[in-house]
């Protein structure tokens, strides 16, 4: 075994041309150039961690649901939690350009904001900003594994909050970069809804309000039918007095085949109850029409307002003002327009609720006490940094002394 083993080395050897007992006394003999140069690159680095040290601020930033909350879309109190997962994908590759933060930069005047600049290179970096904030789960894989339980599907896996980190050589201006930071993410989520939302809605009204025209015309149609049959109804009636003494049961029977009709009498109650449903179908109609006007009126308005801002917190607020113009000039004590008011005005509190109480950090943005890099970890990775180096170097010139020996001879 021992023989094998020598006979490797002695091979390995003449095959590199140099031993490793050679290889320790070559690095022997520039010893004080390699702790030179060891000392020196563990100086440089311990240097510049002392002269240019960065700090991480960390905040924990919770998504209470979809803003506003939409109750008549969610099946379970566990689905309503966070933002679906589709949801979010749609408002990170929004957020994560360097065009809507420039955008909520100048809709807020934040230019002249320490560390501005930094951030805003940051998002037009190659990198970006997707690695400062990232989606949080209430499963992961190692929980599910941990509880022995199948991997939750999506509608219980939603996005529940994000992690922002950011880092700065001033631990103030990174605790206030993650705060912005927090802010912004939920200002681009309550506007991009806004954008879909009112967009969504309003395709949906006027085809409401073009569907309940149409059942208007076709109720109408049915009534001047209605009211035809009754006047022929009563006109065979008067001619034909006997038939009012006529059992309900009666009935006239015209050939071909076998076809039947009920008493006139018993045909006009028929009628006359279809005429009552008809206008009670119109009257319903009518009322759902002007109910969904009223919302195209508010949509409508609110649409305007969007366009004239890149702020998702402006149009949350502006919502309620918008609500208030509305319905200034109409009648509240309309059982139909109070219907609608209410409506809007429920929503608009429940989106406000959302917004200020349920999305919020509930950790952080934490100030930074300690630097991003410990001080013993870069020394240890400037000192292997060091002697690498220097052993490479030193290897090296033996090998051109070597060299030029050879060509001496």
């Amino acid at each position: 075994m021992i023989k094998v083993n020598e006979f490797k080395i002695n091979n390995e050897d003449e095959n590199t041309g140099i031993s490793f007992t050679q290889l320790i006394m070559v690095f022997w003999s520039q010893r004080k150039m390699i702790s030179a140069i060891t000392l020196a690159a563990t100086a440089i680095g311990i240097g510049v961690t002392l002269a240019f040290p960065t700090y991480t601020s960390v905040g924990y930033l919770q998504i209470g649901s979809s803003i506003p909350i939409q109750l008549e879309r969610k099946k379970d109190f566990e689905a309503s939690q966070g933002i679906t997962i589709s949801d979010y994908k749609r408002y990170s590759a929004a957020f994560n350009t360097s065009e809507r933060f420039n955008d909520f930069i100048q809709e807020y005047k934040l230019d002249s904001q320490t560390g501005i600049d930094q951030l805003r290179g940051a998002f037009s970096s190659r990198k970006g900003i997707s690695s400062s904030i990232e989606p949080i789960y209430p499963f992961t894989k190692l929980d599910a594994k941990d509880l022995v339980m199948e991997q939750p599907k999506n509608g219980s896996n939603n996005i529940i909050g994000v992690l922002i980190r950011y880092e700065n050589k001033d631990p103030i201006i990174a605790k206030n970069m993650v705060e912005l930071l927090g802010r912004y993410t939920l200002d681009s989520i309550m506007y991009i809804f806004y954008a879909d939302l009112l967009r969504y809605r309003l395709n949906e009204i006027d085809a409401k309000i073009i569907r309940l025209e149409n059942d208007i015309l076709e109720n109408n149609m049915n009534l001047e039918e209605y009211e035809r049959r009754s006047v022929d109804l009563k006109k065979i009636i008067a001619r034909h007095p006997e038939a009012n003494n006529t059992g309900i049961q009666a009935i006239v029977s015209v050939t071909e085949e076998n076809s039947r009709f009920l008493a006139p009498r018993t045909q006009l109650m028929t009628t006359e109850v279809q005429m009552s449903e008809a206008n009670e179908k119109n009257i319903r109609a009518r009322y759902n029409e002007m109910q969904y006007k009223i919302l195209r009126e508010y949509y409508l308005l609110a649409k305007k307002t969007l366009d004239s801002t890149r702020s998702g917190e402006t149009m949350l607020h502006a919502m309620t003002t918008i609500s208030d113009t509305v319905f200034k000039n109409k009648n509240l004590k309309d059982e139909n327009v109070q219907k609608v008011y209410n409506k809007i005005s429920m929503d608009n509190k429940e989106a406000i609720n959302v917004f200020h109480e349920q999305s919020r950090f509930i950790a952080g943005p934490s100030l930074p006490k300690n630097r991003s890099t410990s001080l013993s970890k870069m020394t240890i990775v400037s000192f292997m940094a060091g002697l690498v180096l220097s052993l490479i170097l030193a290897f090296g010139r033996d090998l051109l002394a070597t060299n030029r020996m050879k060509q001496q001879d």
